[in-house]
């Protein structure tokens, strides 16, 4: 943990609760992930964007996909995809309806036995992840050869009135730096650091 700053309870499943608790100066800022941080035109809430990052598909060890050469979202949309609770991240969720593959059920136009027999759906469901995200995830799935429309990246958010308080740089400089170690092992993280 950074000095001077209390690690909150953050297991709280999408942003507008967490952007609810900066606006009510519960918490002082919240780290958060793109697409899906407050809009430029926020009179209250600005965000501090320190990284852009791919978002990729990434399934289980041993899914009919992990040894194709190259996908395409066709190939996606033959399994299940993770489910997000509706409302909490409106950006993905939006990018997700676009291309038919936010909160459906099990898509099986062609049964396939190779593919599916002896397959629960939890085998086969395919998620989202970022070189951040595949980091902290414990390494049990498998990056597939195919990214979403739309990066990602850390975001801090926090009100306008404390944008240039010296704690808040601080805490900025800290991610980065600790950001710029995660980027040289993976070449797909940018730093930015700006807002």
């Amino acid at each position: 943990m950074p000095d001077n700053w209390i690690l909150g309870l953050a297991n709280i499943v999408g942003v507008p609760r967490n952007f609810q608790l900066v606006r009510e100066r519960i918490v002082d800022v919240c780290l958060t992930g793109l697409p899906d941080c407050p809009p430029a035109g926020d009179p209250e809430l600005t965000s501090i964007t320190l990284s852009k990052m791919p978002v990729f598909f990434v399934a289980r060890p041993g899914h009919p996909l992990i040894n194709q050469a190259q996908l395409s979202f066709d190939d996606i949309a033959q399994y299940p995809t993770l489910g997000l609770p509706p409302g909490s991240y409106p950006r993905v969720e939006a990018c997700l309806k676009k291309l038919g593959f936010w909160n459906d059920h099990v898509r099986m136009f062609r049964y396939k036995r190779e593919n599916w027999e002896g397959k629960t759906e939890a085998e086969l469901t395919i998620g989202y992840a970022t070189s951040l995200s595949m980091e902290i995830s414990g390494g049990d799935l498998v990056k597939l050869p195919l990214e979403l429309p739309f990066a990602s990246g850390e975001v801090l958010v926090c009100r306008r009135d404390f944008i240039d308080h010296p704690r808040l740089q601080s805490l900025q400089a800290l991610l980065l730096s600790r950001l710029a170690g995660l980027a040289e092992r993976y070449g797909d993280i940018q730093l930015i650091g700006n807002h």
